[in-house]
């Protein structure tokens, strides 16, 4: 039998709780899909004012969570909800356990209006907000009495926690065998700051550099999941080809080639206990594949409901988006003119841009026979347009996953989309003659291919046996999160395995010394044991209080290491100088001798290459350990590695 993992979700978003888009349907879907599983899922995300605001029924579990921070130590409180068990088909609760969630309050950070900003913009510190969310997950476990085998991070909030958990000293050990998945839902989001926020997150200042999370001279939190990550994902199979190319990768198309091997598209999936015409109280009548009398029924009152005219002869078009050009809403403007001259009417819901929403609510008001425009979001309403409408316009630039067409092919109302990331992936071109597909695509970012789909639709739209083949079409197909979720927990248990491989592996000594690749094998947990071996070492040698030179050369993270090393054996009894330039090794031998100490601990891997770093010993006579030296060296580090020490 399957091992039951223990997986936590770090997250800005999570429905139904806060969320502005597909991540937060992604995060409050896919975790109770696998506790539905049988697997422990639990979700941590701050306590916004909008959480409060709508009084979801919390409950306190931890009133004084120590968060340490570069500037001191913040207290936050951890209240806990749930997100229910997974509803079965029938409409019976499951036997699937509710998933909890920890929402951490830290009103500095979190009471105020908005997730990221309010009508002025983001909020200028959502840096310190978002880097306290990430310190505050890992501060969590310890106090919980719960350790994950797996930190599942999302988007740029949550970056930096793969990067804590590889280089941030002082953690609690045992999240040391932790594997991190980072997943992107949109690249084009990155957490970009000025560098001068760097010196908060606590990270080593050789991190800051092209080759970790410094960008064009700024602070890039994205990089951070990107670069340090034990496995990334993205939304979609085409989104994860698209973001390697310098057109979508918003100039991190480099970093995403360099660990293309560590990354995996899997499909967003839907919640059909919540998306589906047959059982949605949202929708004024229901109906299926097999009885389709109510979409005409949801025809009429989304109408009404925009005081359109009740004609249900003429194709409907709705679309629920984000009024900015990543939704291609410019292309829609070019083609608007064009649009009109055809027999079809158009509803719109959404919030974006000041210019969009204007030309929107322009539209409304010149032609409210044709258009309708309602500007915000409201959740009845969504589930209401993608029932009453016939088909729903998604003329994305470019598009990770989209959910609202996944949505809309369950409930028969027929997608019009542009080529692009999960778009492609889901949308399957419509051919008459046949009678197979499932949508409407165009491959062109322009107004005339927009508009070349749309008359295509409105011909299909005229023969009714040919439309309703296509509907069904649509609806017969399944995205539910269970295929996903599986290919989401084979890698879970793929990087477990490798994280768990590394941190079972022996520490074994070469030529004077131990040289492994960093953040690998080679850590800050493993560099502590080394250097407290050594110790334990020179004491069963009858040296006592060693004098110890701790050196380091010029490789990545060896001040770093050098620091860990220095830090324990000063720890465990001995006196210890720590160089503060790097120094080579015949140096190192020579202040040994003139020193008179008792050895050194040089941070070097010697020929090694770059990736790789090591721990040499070299003893009082300043020259390379003898192989009987390293070997008890080697059996002591892995006499604590086992006792876990």
């Amino acid at each position: 039998m399957e091992e039951r993992l223990r997986i936590l979700f770090v997250t800005a978003e999570v429905t139904p709780f806060a969320r502005t888009g597909g991540l937060g349907d992604v995060t409050g879907a896919l975790p109770r899909v696998l506790a539905a599983l049988g697997h422990d899922v639990r979700v941590v995300m701050p306590l916004y004012q909008t959480v409060r605001d709508h009084g979801f029924p919390l409950t306190q579990t931890v009133a004084d969570l120590q968060v340490p921070l570069v500037f001191g130590t913040r207290t936050a409180r951890v209240w806990q909800g749930h997100l229910s068990g997974q509803t079965g088909q029938d409409g019976q609760e499951e036997q699937s356990p509710a998933v909890p969630v920890y929402f951490i309050e830290q009103d500095d950070y979190f009471a105020r209006p908005g997730l990221y900003g309010n009508e002025a913009g983001d909020y200028p510190d959502n840096a310190f907000r978002f880097l306290f969310l990430c310190r505050a997950a890992l501060a969590l476990p310890p106090r919980l009495g719960w350790f994950p085998h797996v930190f599942h991070c999302h988007d740029w909030h949550a970056a930096l926690v793969p990067a804590y958990l590889r280089f941030l000293p002082g953690l609690d050990p045992r999240l040391s065998t932790a594997a991190t998945l980072f997943t992107i839902h949109n690249l084009a989001y990155q957490g970009q700051f000025p560098a001068w926020v760097f010196g908060v997150t606590g990270l080593p200042l050789s991190l800051f550099q092209p080759a970790g999370v410094e960008f064009f001279g700024g602070l890039n939190f994205m990089k951070a999941g990107l670069y340090y990550a034990d496995q990334l994902t993205t939304v979609s199979p085409s989104y994860a080809e698209e973001i390697c190319t310098p057109q979508w990768g918003f100039g991190l198309d480099g970093v995403v080639r360099e660990r293309r091997e560590a990354l995996t598209g899997i499909l967003n999936g839907v919640d059909y206990t919540t998306w589906d015409p047959a059982t949605d109280p949202l929708i004024a009548a229901r109906y299926s594949a097999a009885d389709l009398r109510g979409k005409t029924a949801c025809k009429t009152a989304l109408l009404r409901a925009y005081g359109l005219p009740e004609d249900t002869a003429t194709p409907l078009i709705g679309m629920i988006s984000r009024l900015v050009d990543q939704k291609g809403v410019d292309l829609l403007a070019a083609a608007f003119d064009r649009l009109r001259a055809l027999d079809l009417r158009l509803v719109i819901l959404g919030t974006g841009e000041a210019r969009y929403e204007q030309l929107c609510a322009e539209w409304g008001r010149t032609y409210p026979q044709r258009v309708g425009v309602r500007l915000g979001f409201d959740e009845p309403l969504a589930h209401q347009i993608q029932a009453g409408s016939d088909c729903v316009l998604m003329p994305s630039r470019y598009e990770p996953c989209g959910l609202t067409q996944l949505y809309s092919l369950r409930y028969g109302t027929i997608p019009i989309v542009r080529a692009v990331g999960g778009l492609r992936d889901t949308v399957v071109p419509f051919d008459p003659a046949s009678g197979q597909g499932t949508g409407f695509v165009f491959e062109e970012a322009s107004a005339e291919a927009l508009l070349g789909a749309v008359q295509t639709m409105v011909e299909v739209f005229a023969d009714r046996e040919v439309w309703l083949r296509l509907m069904r079409n649509a609806m017969a197909q399944d995205f539910s999160w269970a295929r996903s979720a599986a290919r989401y927990l084979s890698l879970y248990r793929r990087v477990v395995a490798r994280q768990q491989g590394t941190a079972s592996s022996p520490i074994a000594f070469g030529t004077s010394g131990w040289r492994a690749l960093v953040a690998e094998e080679f850590t800050h947990d493993r560099v502590a044991v080394v250097s407290r071996a050594i110790v334990e070492h020179l004491a069963g040698e009858q040296v006592s209080a060693p004098h110890l030179l701790i050196a380091h050369d010029t490789r990545f993270l060896g001040r770093e290491f050098a620091e860990t090393a220095g830090t324990v054996c000063a720890a465990v009894g001995a006196r210890v100088t720590v160089a503060t330039t790097p120094l080579p090794t015949p140096v190192v031998a020579f202040e040994i001798l003139r020193r008179g100490l008792d050895g050194a601990l040089n941070i070097t891997a010697s020929h090694n290459p770059y990736r790789w770093n090591g721990v040499k010993f070299s003893p009082a006579w300043g020259g390379p350990a003898l192989p009987e030296t390293t070997r008890d060296i080697a059996r002591r580090a892995n006499a604590l590695l086992a006792d876990g020490r």
